[in-house]
Order: C-alpha cells, then structure tokens, then sequence
C-alpha cells in the first residue's frame, strides 16, 4: 500500500473552476488528502460529493478520474459513462472534459474506435489542447499514423505549453516511424512536466522503437520509479529488459505486474504476448494477442502479431489470407501492410511485396528485418538502387546478420561494384561458424565477372560452396563458367554436367557451357550435340550455332589447327557477347520498369534482330507503359530489322480507346499513357518502313 500512495502523490484531481464552488472545494480537499498519502479520505470526500450531488457531471467526472488514478480501470469507465450521460447540459468546457477523460479511460479496457467517438465528442464540445491530445491517442491506437500527427499538431496550436499535447505528438510520431522526432516531442513534454508518466513512457517506447535500448530501459524504469502502478510502463520497461539481456524472467515478470495492474489495457497485452513469442512460447503469446484482440477487435498490431506466429510456423498460405483481409480493414496501418509485404515475400511474390512494404516500413524503420526483407523485394524486382540502400540499412542495424550482408555484397557485385560486393563477402565468410554456401556462392560470381577475371579465387570460392551444399546447382554452373575462363575445358565441361546432374532446370545453360567448351576444344561433333540439347532446353544461342558453322567449314579445309589463336580469341569475344545478350533477356523479363525498359534499348543495341521476338513480348504484354514505349523506340531503332513487329506496332496505333465522360483520374491518367505509346509506335513505324 506504502508504494501505491506514493504513486498517487504525484497524482492531481484538480479541474479549472467551472462555477460550482461546492464541487470545487470538495475536490480541492480530495486533492490535499491525496497529496497527503490518505486515499481512503479522498475517497470518501467524492463519495460524499457525488452522493450529494447526483447525476452531476463535474462531481462523476471527479469521481472517474479518481477510480483511475487508483487503479479502479472499469469503475472509472462506468462512472465516466454516467457523467458523459448527465453532461448534455452542461457547458461546453465540462462536457470537453468528460469525454476527453472517458476516451482515455476507454483506450486503458476498450476499443480505440470507441475512444476516438469519445474523443470527438469531446472536441466538438471544445476543441482543447487535452482533448485533440486524446483524439491522437485513439487514433495512434487505431494506426492512423497521419490523423493522429494532425491532431496531436492541433493540440500544441492550441496550447503550446500544454505537456500532454507535446506527449500526444509523441506518440503519433512514433506511430508514423519518426522515432527521433518523437524523442524530441517527448523531450518537450517532459520539460513542461518532469513528472508526466505519459511522456515517461511514451519517450521509452519511441527510444525502444529506435533501437536505443540501453536508453529506452533508462527512460521505462524512470517511469516506474516515478509511479509504480504506471501498468504501460512496467510493460515497456519488460520489453527493453529482455531486449537489453534476454532475461526472460525479469522482462516478464515486469511486464505482467503490468497486465495484473490493467488486466484488459491492450497495449500492456500486447508487451506481454511480444516477450511470450521472441522467447519461443509461442502458446502464451497467442493467449495474450488474443485477448488483446477480444478487447479491441480493431486493434491491428494484436491480429498482426498473432498472424506473423503463423508465419513464424510455417502457415504462409493462412498468414497471406489472413494479411489481406487485415489490411482491408485496417488500411492506414502501417504494420499491417508490413505484414503483407513479409507474408507475400516469404511466397515469393516480391513484385507484390514492394508496396505494402515500403508503405509499411514506418511502423518498424529499425527493424533489420524489414528492412532486409524490402531490400530483397527491391532485389528480385531488379529496382537494384533501392535493393542497395535497404540492405545498408538493414546492416547498420544488425551488422551481425549474415543474411544481409550477404545480400548486400551480391548486389554491389551486380551493379559492377565488384570489389565492394567482394569485400562485404569477405567478412561474411570469415565470421567464426559461417557455414552456409550462399556468400561462396556469390563471392564465386563476383570473382569471375570482375575485370580482369579472377578465376583461380572463383573457383575456389564454388568448389567451397559446394562442399557445403553438395545439391547447389548454381554454384557447379557458376564453376563451369571459371573453368572455362581458365580454358579448362574438361573441368568446365564436367562442371557444367555436375550442374545439370543437380538440377535439370539449368541444363540449357549448362549445355549452352559445354557447347562453347566443345567449340575451344575444336570438338565440331560434340558442340553441336551440346548446343542442339542447349536449344531443345530453351537455350537457343544463335551465336554459339554460327560459330559451330564456322568450325566444320575450317575443318572441312583440312586446316590442321582448324582456327587460327585470333580466331580463337574471336571467338571468346563472341561467348562473352551471347552470356550478355542472355543476361538481357533475362532482365527484360524480370525488374522493375526502370530496369526493363534500360535493358529493352539495351537488348536492340547489342543483339540487333536477335532481340526482335523478345521487344515484341515486352510491348505487347509489359504491366508498365514506361516498358512498352521503352520497347517501341527499341524496335524503331532497328530500322528494317524490326519489320517483324510492324504488325503489332499497326494494331497499337489503330486502336480506340473510349474515355468515359465520368472516367475516374486513373482511368484519364492510363489513357494519356496509351497515347504516348500510340506515339511511340508511330514513331517505329516511321522509321521500320
């Protein structure tokens, strides 16, 4: 008890002067004798009050803000309902007053929409500093970021010196990803009240958010110095123990006396099933999303936790179902759209990843985990730019995470920023227990596209990947490609068979490989076994083909050495030529539309009317019209190269689009698009015919 009356010193019941002097005194006296450490007096004083005054908003509202103060949660709602009841005559000030502090109430046992109605009410009545901080605080809870910034900012205008208004920003703020602005707005708070537990609390969990863990456990234990009943602040203060230490025991332990102080608050739920579920209880974190969820339906970050459990154990297709419908109801949270981004990315489907992810990525902007996960969203749409700066960040966050680093270097490698990429491999594979092929792999890659061509180290760095991952394909083909480098066609050759052995996905260009092997070896017979098997694989190099042409007609002459070291050299020329024109067919099919569109111009340049089949493709069925444009000028440039296409270009140009005189911006923005294309098309006409 001697701990609870303490807390409640700090406390005030003290409400401006509203004309009833009866009511005023008695809650002055209330005041004092709290001040004092006697709670039962006080108590007594507003019972006689309300007993006296019955129905009276100003003496219920005294009374529900007292059964708060002291823990009485759902008797203060009950008594703060009744006055808002008998508030309807009242002055505009007292009926502020009594919504304001029945949302806040509402938001410690109930729904966040229930407490934004309350918080409307209240600043409809009169729009004050307190009441628009309440209405932030319902709509932080109900993760609408941006409104809740937009009143917790009409809050200060209206009274700049008021703490609760600078702690209501806060907590939109931290809501909306700006864990340092949020600082700062906790920072003023404080300095206007020094004993505000919500600034305390709130500026613990922005610092938590920020990764600021050592401070964020500084600032929650504060808090609970202050007022050991604050139940948030004891939950907060669970969350950074254990992301200080990993001490389970101690975190729960606090965050429960948390819960057992405010039973049905969801945000102390919510800490609660958080410290369950990054200690593995998987079972007890459920319990508590779950009922954190009974409590508020609307309360996405609790669906959010209990659908990223099913992610967790393996339920992709339910967490993906379950994602979307979450994000319809709830489609200004942030973590929700995050969640639908990482259910989509674990399917696969990263080009549908990289919105709900982006979007999302407020709700968690130091979470490594995001933010690696949106880089490799970035990474497989070919957006490499992006993909590099995400994987950065996601490094600076957990510079241990192997994952990402590993990443981080392939992407450098691709970009041609090999020694870059090498370097951040490096440091991958020699941490102490690294063990996982991929950063061989890749390390592999980035060596033998360098130039000049390290080829003993890429090798090397494959066969190392494959003696951890005996089954990796793309690292036996990788390694066929360095042999050949090398000009050791044997050991290319039975790499590249090794590769396709392990996988008969990649046995066109594995056979694609032994071709040019065969071709080095001025082996005629077997190149064109190779190469016939390449193209019946998909793989159809016509380069490898007229080369192979041009080997029978030297053999035929009976030349001795069959080709000269030039034409040998040529003929290198010529390899690297076509692993060129593969790789960009390959990316005008993949990436993003910037990506596509730079290797549709690129593709024309270097193939010529090799790249005919392959723009046509892009112009007709590309989601993006940046592509398709891109797709035409490429087909235009190749004069009458391109007159395979014109049939296609024509059908383009001819077509009508109807434009609705109610069409939607959409609609007006996608038909201006289709004229530029048509645009386009003319213009590849003009110069294929």
């Amino acid at each position: 008890m001697r701990t609870k009356i303490a807390a409640l010193l700090a406390l005030s019941l003290a409400m401006p002067a509203w004309g009833d002097k009866k009511i005023d005194d008695a809650v002055a006296k209330a005041e004092e004798q709290l001040q004092k450490g006697k709670v039962e007096d006080a108590r007594k004083t507003l019972d006689k009050l309300v007993s006296q005054n019955p129905g009276h908003p100003e003496a219920l509202l005294a009374m529900g803000r007292f059964q708060r103060r002291t823990g009485q949660i759902a008797d203060a709602a009950a008594t703060l309902k009744s006055a808002a009841d008998a508030a309807g005559a009242a002055a505009p000030a007292v009926q502020s007053a009594v919504f304001t502090a029945l949302a806040e109430t509402t938001l410690l046992v109930g729904s966040g929409q229930a407490a934004q109605g309350y918080a409307d009410k209240a600043v409809a009545a009169e729009a004050n500093a307190d009441a628009l901080a309440a209405l932030a605080r319902a709509l932080v809870r109900r993760q609408d970021p941006a409104k809740a910034l937009e009143a917790a900012d009409r809050a200060v205008a209206a009274n700049a010196n008021s703490a609760n208004a600078h702690a209501a920003r806060g907590r939109a703020l931290t809501a909306g990803g700006k864990t340092a602005d949020a600082v700062a707005a906790f920072d003023k708070a404080l300095a206007l009240d020094a004993k505000s537990i919500e600034a305390m609390t709130g500026r613990a969990a922005a610092l938590l958010a920020a990764g600021k863990v050592a401070d964020a456990l500084a600032q929650a234990k504060a808090a609970v110095a202050a007022d050991a009943n604050a139940a948030e602040a004891l939950a907060v203060e669970g969350l950074a123990i254990y992301a200080s230490s990993k001490n389970f025991n101690e975190a729960i332990a606090q965050a429960q006396q948390g819960r057992f102080l405010q039973e049905s608050n969801p945000d102390v739920l919510l800490a609660v099933g958080r410290i369950f579920a990054e200690d593995g209880n998987l079972n007890q974190a459920v319990l508590a999303f779950e009922q954190a969820a009974r409590i508020d339906p609307g309360f996405a970050p609790a669906q959010v936790a209990v659908i990223d459990l099913q992610l967790r154990k393996g339920e992709t297709d339910a967490a993906l179902a379950a994602a979307r419908k979450l994000v319809d109801a709830s489609p200004t949270s942030p973590a929700a759209k995050l969640l639908l981004g990482r259910a989509l990315a674990r399917k696969g489907d990263f080009a549908a990843a990289v919105k709900p992810l982006s979007e999302g990525i407020a709700s968690a902007p130091n979470s490594h985990e995001a933010r690696g996960m949106l880089g490799m969203a970035y990474q497989f749409t070919g957006q490499n730019d992006e993909a590099l700066e995400e994987y950065k960040k996601a490094v600076a966050l957990d510079p241990k995470n192997v994952v990402w680093r590993t990443n981080l270097g392939l992407v450098l490698g691709v970009m041609g920023r090999h020694d870059e990429g090498a370097a951040e491999l490096r440091k991958v594979v020699e941490t102490p227990g690294y063990k996982d092929a991929a950063a061989w792999a890749n390390l592999g890659w980035i060596y033998r596209n360098m130039s000049p061509r390290k080829t003993e180290e890429s090798v090397a760095a494959y066969k190392k990947a494959l003696e951890l991952d005996a089954k990796l394909a793309q690292a036996a083909l990788g390694m066929g490609w360095a042999y050949s480098y090398q000009k050791s066609y044997d050991d290319s050759i039975a790499a590249f068979q090794k590769a396709i052995s392990l996988d008969a996905k990649v046995a066109g260009e594995a056979y694609n490989g032994i071709g040019w092997a065969y071709v080095f070896k001025r082996d005629a017979a077997q190149a064109r076994a190779a190469a016939d098997k390449a193209k019946a694989a998909g793989r159809n190099d016509t380069r490898l083909f007229e080369n192979l042409d041009r080997l029978d007609k030297a053999m035929a002459s009976g030349a001795a050495a069959a080709l000269s070291e030039e034409e040998m050299k040529q003929l290198e020329a010529e390899r690297a030529k076509a692993e060129e024109i593969a790789d960009l067919q390959e990316k005008i099919s993949r990436g993003g539309p910037s990506e596509r569109a730079k290797a549709a111009r690129e593709l024309a340049r270097k193939a010529g009317g090799e790249s005919v089949d392959w723009l046509i493709y892009a112009l007709v069925n590309d989601k993006s019209y940046t592509v398709r444009i891109a797709a035409a000028d490429a087909l235009g440039s190749l004069g009458r190269g391109g007159r395979k296409a014109l049939p296609r270009l024509l059908n383009i140009i001819q077509y009508t689009r109807e434009i609705s005189t109610i069409a939607t911006r959409e609609e007006l923005e996608e038909a201006g698009e289709y004229a530029d294309l048509q645009r386009a098309c003319r213009r590849a006409v003009e110069r294929i015919q």
